[in-house]
């Protein structure tokens, strides 16, 4: 299949942050004295936007903001972010597409500098058209910033492959006419629930590269 753009998710299909987000999850639960959760549990209410699953992980917003909550989770997150490395067959498969010529974008719910910062870490740039994010840190969804995008383009009806790990990506790329892949070996949702939205889900990104063929 030819596709005028790939459209990479950023967070658990490019970073290997799951195993963080969730430590960093269970730290402020026990800091704000709620019970802290198991990765099966995590992947089973993790969902955007992330308010909604900061509300099924136990916190209260009438003693807490959403607000503080998520700068709080930005200030443990982005500097160990920078170190976690990429999920497994990431990096080939980025490579191998740049490399057959696609034009290759992220596409994230992250807020923009902070997923610069995390690209030029991890020395992707040249691989990537162009990196998508949001303005803000709430994470609450990217389908503005998709047909924000869209709308810009000369070509009105591309032809697009999302490459995501979340139920949010199947449900954008919907939104966008795009094809969508989910990856399942950093998703922050279990395999079951990926599978539930129909989409191919994928054990690893590598497979992508026979799907293209």
């Amino acid at each position: 299949m030819n596709y005028d753009y790939i459209l990479w998710d950023w967070n658990g299909t490019i970073i290997d942050d799951r195993q963080l987000c969730l430590d960093i999850l269970n730290y402020m639960l026990v800091e704000h004295g709620v019970k802290p959760v198991t990765m099966a549990q995590y992947q089973n209410f993790f969902g955007f936007p992330v308010i909604d699953y900061y509300r099924k992980a136990g916190f209260d917003f009438s003693r807490y903001s959403y607000d503080s909550l998520a700068q709080e989770f930005i200030e443990l997150y982005q500097k160990r972010s920078l170190k976690v490395g990429l999920v497994k067959d990431s990096l080939e498969t980025i490579k191998e597409l740049h490399k057959r010529g696609y034009k290759q974008i992220v596409f994230s719910a992250s807020e923009i500098n902070n997923l610069n910062e995390q690209i030029d870490s991890y020395q992707l740039r040249g691989y990537f058209k162009e990196a998508l994010g949001i303005s803000n840190i709430h994470a609450k969804s990217k389908l503005d910033l998709g047909l924000n995008w869209l709308d810009g383009l000369k070509n009105k009806k591309p032809r697009l492959l999302m490459i995501g790990d979340s139920i949010h990506d199947y449900e954008v790329a919907q939104a966008l006419g795009a094809d969508c892949v989910l990856i399942s070996m950093g998703s922050h949702q279990s395999t079951k629930r990926l599978e539930e939205t129909g989409a191919q889900v994928f054990t690893s990104a590598k497979q992508v590269l026979t799907f293209l063929i």
